[in-house]
């Protein structure tokens, strides 16, 4: 989609699909991960603002940054992109994008710059 986002603890067993918890050893590879995300989502919606702006607990969806299906599509595409990795439809519900968190722990279980590896 040629978005371009900057380049690198959540339980989130509760999500099931292959999504195991996350094991932070290095809190600078989860953190470096989150901002990665963070620009993701602001480069996918389109808005300008900082990404140390959105909390790292801001609600992805209704009262928080409101994304709709169309920006949460854009979301996975650009994250996709950024992480070069293929996020499967069985995993995109409104678990994974409880919050900024949730939804950079699962990012860490799927890219080699997450902490546990690919």
């Amino acid at each position: 989609m040629g978005l371009n986002c900057a380049r690198n603890s959540w339980d989130m067993s509760a999500l099931g699909g292959g999504i195991t918890k996350v094991s932070m050893s290095n809190g600078r590879l989860q953190e470096d991960l989150t901002l990665r995300v963070k620009r993701c989502i602001i480069d996918s919606i389109g808005v300008k603002v900082a990404p140390s702006a959105i909390p790292d607990d801001m609600p992805l969806l209704d009262k928080g940054l409101g994304l709709d299906s169309v920006a949460i599509l854009r979301l996975v595409a650009a994250l996709e992109d950024e992480f070069n990795v293929e996020i499967e439809d069985k995993v995109i519900r409104p678990e994974l994008f409880r919050s900024v968190g949730t939804l950079s722990q699962y990012m860490a279980t799927r890219t080699e710059d997450g902490p546990t590896g690919a």
